[in-house]
């Protein structure tokens, strides 16, 4: 057994001390062993990460907090007072109705019907309105002065009086009662010198009334016949372009993009000398159309030669010209296509 030196002993217990005083305060550690680093306190950000990951695995908070949004409330947290609640539908309530059981349907159904009962209601007004315009056109009738008239006899006599007293003296001239003071200048002469006596003059001054009325009622007649056959071959014009347009559609590619100077032409051409026939107006629209495309031509790159294969199986650029007479004219015109040699 070696003896024991105890001042060797006493060294090495505090050099040991000493060691212990430095791991713990965290000096280098003089052992093998890996060092444990203090624990890290958490920052504002770790905070929210982990508040919302909380959150994200607790769904109840976060429908709590939807359904709270959703409802109404007032500033101090308490339901608006007269909103109520949405009901709640069943399942079978929410499906959509069948298409004719639509409300949109319903309503297009409903206007439909609405507008049917009022035409319906307001056909024999526009019949009457008809009827009565139709016959004002035919005895030339000036409805509104007709109106203003009766209007008058019982607001103001007087005005009313002033114009019926012509058409009183024009109604017993044309049916032989005119007075004296009523005939026409020479007649009223010829009675006051007494080569007529009043009645053969009130006769007289009657038939030429009448055959004044008959003039008047023939122009009218002329004037309105003339008015229906212009407006008749206006539209026999119309329909008549109207085709030739559709047609000509067809065959000029180019015929919508010129549409307009067209119809510029058609006019100006219209107005030097204007057509009065259908096939005049036909006619005019071909002559504006020719000179359109002829004065458009000139702006366009000409069009590339056809091109067709003579009988041995070669092109030729002008399929018109006449055969190549021998193989070396042949040959020339081939190389001459070939290179671009005119």
């Amino acid at each position: 057994m070696e003896p024991t030196n105890p001042d060797a002993n006493t060294e090495l217990e505090s050099s040991t001390a000493r060691i212990d005083d430095k791991d713990q305060t965290g000096a280098p550690s003089t052992s093998g062993e890996p060092q444990q680093t203090p624990p890290k306190e958490p920052t504002m950000l770790d905070a929210v990460k982990a508040k919302l990951a909380k959150a994200d695995s607790d769904p109840e908070p976060k429908k709590a907090a939807d359904s709270a949004l959703d409802s109404p409330v007032e500033s101090n947290g308490a339901k608006e007072p007269g909103k109520e609640e949405p009901p709640v539908l069943e399942e079978h309530e929410t499906e959509k109705p069948p298409f004719h059981e639509h409300p949109a349907w319903k309503r297009v159904l409903k206007e439909r019907d609405d507008a049917r009962a009022l035409a319906e209601s307001t056909k024999p007004l526009i019949e009457k309105q008809q009827e009565i315009d139709n016959l004002c056109k035919t005895h030339n009738i000036n409805l509104q002065e007709l109106l203003e008239v009766a209007v008058q006899l019982d607001t103001e006599p007087d005005k009313a009086l002033a114009k019926l007293e012509p058409i009183v003296s024009a109604l017993r001239g044309l049916t032989g009662k005119a007075s004296p003071t009523e005939l026409a200048p020479d007649l009223a002469g010829r009675v006051k010198e007494g080569v007529l006596d009043p009645e053969t003059a009130a006769e007289i001054n009657k038939l030429r009334l009448q055959n004044q009325r008959l003039e008047a009622q023939g122009k009218r007649t002329t004037q309105s016949t003339a008015q229906q056959q212009a407006q008749q071959l206006v539209a026999n014009m119309t329909t008549a372009m109207n085709t030739w347009d559709e047609a000509k559609l067809k065959t000029d590619t180019d015929f919508e993009k010129k549409r307009d100077l067209i119809q510029d032409r058609w006019l100006k051409l219209n107005a030097v000398s204007p057509v009065k026939t259908v096939e005049q107006a036909v006619a005019l629209c071909e002559q504006a159309w020719k000179e359109v495309t002829e004065s458009l031509s000139k702006f366009l790159p000409p069009k590339p030669a056809r091109k067709a294969l003579n009988s041995n199986g070669s092109s030729i650029a002008n399929p018109d010209a006449a055969p190549a007479k021998t193989l070396l004219e042949h040959v020339s015109r081939v190389i001459k296509e070939k290179h671009g040699i005119g």
